[in-house]
């Protein structure tokens, strides 16, 4: 037996190193039913990966299927603004992840 201090083994730290890697970058990342999602690596946690999503047309055939990430809405103030919004921020369990890869930011 052995004493003292044991890391706890979560089975998706490689996942956290990996994206720890990828931190603030442009990523493809693909999670176990197979979804595809490219954004950037806004943060990382011990059981979640942050990443700010740009939004398109089809951004909402990523919600319906499968796994759904969270999805949190950018911060609204009390004034209206015609500023479109370009980006939002998913909250996906680093224990739905199965890849990441960097992709070149043009």
């Amino acid at each position: 037996m052995i004493f003292g201090k044991q890391k706890k083994n979560t089975g998706y730290q490689h996942m956290y190193s990996l994206l720890q890697q990828h931190m603030n970058q442009y990523v493809l990342v693909e999670t176990i039913d197979g979804q595809r999602i490219d954004g950037v690596v806004t943060g990382l946690d011990q059981y979640y990966a942050y990443l700010a999503v740009p939004l398109s047309e089809d951004s909402a055939s990523l919600q319906g299927y499968g796994f759904q990430p969270y999805m949190q809405d950018s911060f609204q103030s009390d004034r209206q603004t015609s500023v479109p919004k370009r980006f939002t921020r998913y909250i996906i369990p680093l224990s739905a992840l199965v890849n990441s890869e960097a992709l070149p930011w043009y």
